[in-house]
């Protein structure tokens, strides 16, 4: 099942390129659904979670079911916004109970794919018309697609909404929910101009929202979300296998780190690799190329003023080298011109507790 939590932000509103990174790619317009010639019904029938008898409308509890019914769920969930006609974010998510894919365009684009326990994470992204970088990270920090989640509950959270009909949205029969102003409470406070409209099913699934807020000297700004549990399967992009690719741990007694490369190209003889551990930052080389199978040690020697960084490719002794155990450390590999890529790849291999988490007994991720 797919974790969520809609405070685990991703600071990334951008744009991106197709699904196998074409930078050619034409973006989608706006969430796919259209409602057109269907019908509004008396209120009754249909019952969603979160709206009463009345009419009345518990938006919490309809975000609650919202979330919840995207973790149970393989889902698309599209997010755009616009101001003065300009698209500010268009962003998409696929998801099911193994992978995660997240495409955002604009200037900055960025498509990042990972499987929903975030061990690791595969990203693509670019800025404005510079070359693509394509990043592998093991440690998988990041949280790709949280945006959109914050995006929905910051502007369905903001509305006062009240039931008003029914009606049928892509062949189901949907609750329609409205609203003309924003509570006078937290971020909906700043809110001069709100409007809104959600289709949400009886799940509390939000089909579709679409609206206008305005806050501050800003101009208006217009979002649409839509969402669809029709998934059968997350799409993975056709560069993933070309990334360097690999799974590290901290070996001889916590004084190095291990990274066991496992897929990828081949890194050329003295390429630069960056180590940090102990917060420091070493370069390192490797004097012979570096393949699929191979196993990398990397360690610090105790010198007169500064520790020595080294790699090797056996673990190295432990009574010749400091302990890293009580700190993360991380090895990034750095390819300026990968063959089949049209940009960098730099790949992350972290180990070790996080700045915020205990060292216990110092087991690799």
């Amino acid at each position: 099942m797919y974790r969520h939590c809609v405070l685990a932000l991703v600071l990334v509103l951008a744009g991106c390129a197709g699904l196998v990174g074409d930078p050619t790619a034409t973006p989608d317009t706006g969430p796919e659904g259209d409602e057109s010639g269907d019908r509004d019904d008396t209120v009754g029938g249909t019952t969603v979670p979160g709206v009463a008898a009345d009419g009345s409308v518990n938006e919490s509890a309809l975000l609650n079911a919202h979330f919840e019914t995207l973790n149970a769920s393989a889902t698309r969930q599209h997010y755009l916004t616009r101001s003065n006609g300009t698209v500010d974010s268009n962003t998409t998510t696929y998801r099911n109970d193994t992978h995660l894919l997240y495409r955002s365009r604009g200037s900055f684009s960025s498509v990042t794919y990972q499987p929903t326990d975030q061990e690791w994470t595969a990203e693509h992204e670019r800025w404005g018309d510079e070359r693509y970088v394509f990043t592998h990270d093991r440690s998988g920090v990041l949280s790709a697609g949280g945006s959109i989640e914050f995006g929905v509950a910051i502007y369905v959270g903001s509305g006062q909404f009240e039931r008003v009909g029914t009606t049928t949205y892509q062949g189901e029969q949907v609750v329609r929910l409205e609203a003309d102003a924003a509570k006078s409470t937290g971020l909906a406070a700043e809110y001069q101009q709100y409007e809104a409209s959600l289709l949400v099913d009886e799940r509390g699934l939000l089909r579709r929202a679409t609206g206008t807020v305005k806050a501050g000297d800003g101009p208006p700004t217009s979002f649409e979300i839509a969402t669809t549990t029709d998934v059968e399967t997350v799409p993975r992009p056709a560069w993933v296998p070309k990334l360097v690719r690999g799974e590290a741990s901290l070996v001889a007694n916590d004084t190095a780190l291990a990274v066991r490369v496992t897929g990828g190209p081949t890194v050329p003889a003295n390429t630069n690799i960056e180590f940090s551990s102990r917060l420091r930052t070493f370069t390192v080389q490797s004097d012979r190329p570096i393949e699929p199978g191979d196993t990398l040690y990397f360690s610090l020697s105790p010198g007169e003023y500064e520790p020595t960084a080294t790699l090797t490719r056996t673990p190295p002794d432990p009574d010749t080298r400091l302990d890293i155990g009580d700190a993360r450390s991380q090895a990034t590999i750095t390819l300026e011109d990968p063959p089949g890529l049209d940009g960098p790849v730099e790949a992350f291999f972290r180990a070790g507790p996080g700045p915020f988490e205990s060292s216990g007994d110092g087991a690799g991720e």
